[in-house]
């Protein structure tokens, strides 16, 4: 049985407060009360089971007799603080009073006392003496209090002594009785007759409510000690002080002196005397009298103010992991050296040319509900590349990452995108929101120099900065004030690469295990196992979807060979298909530089997969070792026409065997090379594949099987045997020419040995320069 609602006695002088707005008292019915809103004709009904639950709630109060006359008349006299806001000694006097009033009236009652002036005489004398005596007797009861404690604490100490001590210990149960200090009772001053009966006759005036008891004390005010006109001087000379320019006090102070200098000369040309100028303590008081928002907003702006006094939730709540994520890029603080390690001895001349110095930045995913950090991405300029690798990362298995830099913590595992926060940098552009919502996620941005709205991910660059880069010589700081006299250039020592590789080891293995107050003493990796132990995480998107909203975009040519990307050739039937209706065309490709097996070809308004020679093996190959393979047989092979397929593999697996560390490279995103890079390296080593990409077809176009190559228009004229030859050199390896019509489908050649009377070898690709003897 539901118990019934507790019911609620307001009075009628009461002022009931209820989220923030004030209401007066109108009546009460069997259901509830009936309110009306302070200052308006607005009511309000309040059932007594709302009622009861919003004091719970902590969201109602109620103030007795506030509209009482007498809380009136304290109100404007500014006495209303609460009992415990007064001092010691005012509390003392308060209570002092109040008791004396109390034990008159208990002794009118009782006709020990008497309501007149020789009674009121006789009643403080008798008031005073019971005092002394309710004092001694609490005394008294206090001291046996300390002695029944003292023969436990000697009862104890007897034990210890049974049980002995150790050699070398020192012994605390001594039997000597420590001194104690008698307490000094002092006699309060005896209260006359005729204070007593004002005390009882305000009391029962104001309806026996306590206040009225309180004494004056700081409600009489004081005359003011400054001069009228020094006061206007003061105030013009602040005028200063609250502006753009932000002079210092002093600043201001020192000006005052000299306007009231020159008042001062023009008063005493009158025959009046001199002002007299007040300290700087009481200049700088009246200076601190002004707002704090106000002087905040008119000498640094209003984006400061806003963002020194907004009000401050907490933040949105996120509860699961991948819920949640916030992206930034941050200028490290700290010069590094851009190329290989320093020797110690040699550290003098790093300010020479000899070396480049770089600062670059860093791009980084956290997840809100763990604190866990799910990608990192280094670059030498902000960069939309840099935040997109990023965020790859943070969709991705970076177990490979964590094995390369010699991780103890695992690293993963990878999820799917929900909601995704960053700012409005350049580097969060159009590419960058196409590529959260190609991923399905959600994209949302704060509003400029809001960095409070991403405090996670804010924070984290301040842990990096305080955590990470005191190990580290050349440090640039925050500002030029703690910069100071450091030669941050002339101290450099580690390099990118060594910086690169030391960040991501602290990250898995310090700052992941390091204790979180965010996350109430849970590290980060305790936080993020424990979530995804409780909950799902989203589905991590598949390489294809990765490759086609994060991956390198660029152009590439279609051949009978494919598509070419560093010299490696990507085909499939679809991709020929495609060709056979557009002809040699451009197409463009999206490649992902962590694993260069497959890519993603645009053809039409869809995006296919691409595969890369099968016996190349090329399986999680990134694209930094491929570029260290392409750079070694290039130098090896300067000379060469050309470099077997067979000695490709050879080189790449010996790259791959002795450079597995440095997979590292591949997953740090924007510091590998761009596109135009890449396009500027490729076209200089040619390779010999022995394999076709695809089977042709056995229909012939002669046939009259046009349907997959659109309209045809045959090749009538006649050509002569050095046109054809040349003709048939400048053509791609088993592209399909005019002249082939009635001879079937073109051949790829099975060996290097087949090669055209130029001496270039057939079927072996150029994807640049026609000069393939030059070298890098």
């Amino acid at each position: 049985m539901t118990p019934p609602d507790a019911r609620y006695q307001i009075g009628r002088l009461d002022r009931i407060t209820i989220d923030d707005v004030h209401y007066e008292y109108v009546e009460t019915n069997a259901h509830g009360h009936v309110l009306r809103q302070q200052g308006s004709e607005l009511h309000k009904h309040v059932s007594h089971h709302e009622y009861e639950a919003l004091r719970v709630a902590g969201s109602l109060l109620r103030e007795p007799h506030y509209f009482a006359r007498l809380n009136a008349q304290l109100q404007q006299a500014e006495k209303i603080a609460p009992l415990a806001d007064l001092s010691r000694q005012r509390q003392e006097r308060f209570l002092h009073k109040l008791d004396c009033v109390q034990r008159f009236r208990e002794g009118y009652r009782l006709g020990r006392f008497r309501r007149s002036a020789e009674g009121y005489s006789a009643a403080a004398g008798a008031i005073a003496a019971d005092q002394v005596r309710d004092a001694r007797e609490a005394l008294e009861r206090h001291a046996e209090a300390l002695d029944a404690l003292e023969v436990e604490a000697e009862t104890a100490r007897q034990l210890l002594r049974l049980a002995g001590r150790r050699k070398g210990n020192k012994r605390y149960d001594s039997a000597d009785e420590p001194e104690v200090n008698a307490r000094a009772t002092t006699k309060r001053r005896k209260v006359s007759g005729r204070a007593l009966a004002g005390w009882v006759n305000r009391f029962e005036k104001h309806g026996c409510d306590a206040n009225c008891l309180r004494d004056a004390y700081g409600n009489c005010g004081r005359a003011p000690k400054l001069d009228p006109e020094v006061d206007r001087v003061i105030k013009k000379s602040l005028e200063a002080y609250l502006t753009e320019h932000q002079a210092s006090i002093k600043f201001c102070f020192n000006a005052f002196l000299a306007d009231l200098h020159t008042i001062n000369n023009e008063r005493l040309e009158r025959g009046l005397n001199g002002l007299r100028a007040p300290s700087y303590k009481t200049y700088r008081s009246r200076v601190r009298q002004i707002p704090a928002y106000v002087r905040v907003r008119a000498r640094e702006g209003y984006d400061a103010a806003a963002a020194k006094f907004s009000m401050s939730s907490g933040g949105v709540v996120a509860r699961y992991p991948m819920q949640r994520l916030e992206i930034d890029e941050w200028l490290v603080h700290v010069h590094l050296i851009d190329g290989e390690v320093v020797p110690q001895e040699s550290l003098r001349s790093i300010g020479s040319r000899e070396y480049e110095l770089v600062r670059i930045h860093v791009a980084a995913v956290i997840d809100c509900a763990t604190r866990y950090v799910l990608g990192v991405s280094f670059s030498r300029t902000a960069s939309p590349a840099n935040v997109h690798s990023a965020l790859r990362m943070a969709l991705s298995d970076r177990s490979a990452i964590a094995s390369a830099v010699g991780a103890q913590t695992p690293w993963g595992p990878p999820g799917g995108l929900m909601e995704i926060y960053s700012d409005t940098g350049p580097s969060f552009d159009a590419s960058f929101r196409s590529a959260v919502v190609g991923l399905g996620g959600t994209l949302g941005f704060g509003p400029a120099k809001k960095s409070d709205l991403r405090p996670k991910i804010e924070r984290w660059f301040r842990t990096a900065d305080l955590a990470l880069l005191p190990y580290y010589t050349g440090r640039t700081f925050s500002n030029t004030v703690k910069l100071g006299g450091y030669p941050a250039e002339q101290r450099a020592s580690a390099t990118v690469d060594q910086f690169c590789w030391q960040a991501v080891r602290y990250i898995i293995d310090i700052y992941h295990n390091t204790e979180h107050e965010g996350l109430r003493g849970q590290t980060p990796h305790q936080a993020w196992l424990q979530a995804v132990r409780d909950h799902e995480l989203p589905p991590a998107p598949d390489l294809h979807r990765l490759r086609v909203n994060l991956g390198l975009r660029m152009e590439r040519k279609m051949s009978g060979e494919g598509v070419y990307f560093c010299n490696i050739p990507y085909n499939s039937e679809r991709l020929q298909e495609h060709r056979r209706k557009h002809a040699d065309g451009m197409v463009k490709i999206a490649v992902d530089p962590n694993d260069i097996n497959h890519i993603s070809v645009q053809l039409e308004d869809d995006w296919h997969i691409l595969k890369s020679p099968q016996s190349l093996r090329l399986q999680q190959v990134p694209l930094h070792v491929w570029r260290s393979t392409l750079r070694d047989l290039r130098r090896r092979f300067q000379s060469e026409a050309a470099v077997a397929q067979e000695t490709v593999i050879r080189a790449l697996e010996a790259i791959r065997s002795s450079n597995e560390a440095a997979v590292i490279a591949a997953g740090l995103g924007a510091l590998q090379p761009t596109a135009e890079e890449l396009s500027r390296d490729e076209g200089r080593l040619r390779i010999g594949w022995t394999e076709p990409q695809v089977t042709p077809s056995s229909r012939s176009l002669a046939e009259g099987v046009v349907e997959d190559a659109g309209e045809f228009i045959a090749f009538t004229g006649s050509v002569g045997a050095g046109e054809a030859d040349g003709k048939a050199e400048n053509s791609a390896p088993g592209e399909m020419r005019s002249n082939d019509v009635g001879k079937g489908e073109p051949t790829l050649p099975t060996s290097p040995s087949q090669t055209s009377q130029s001496g270039s070898p057939k079927g072996w690709f150029s994807d640049g320069e026609d000069d393939w003897s030059s070298g890098d």
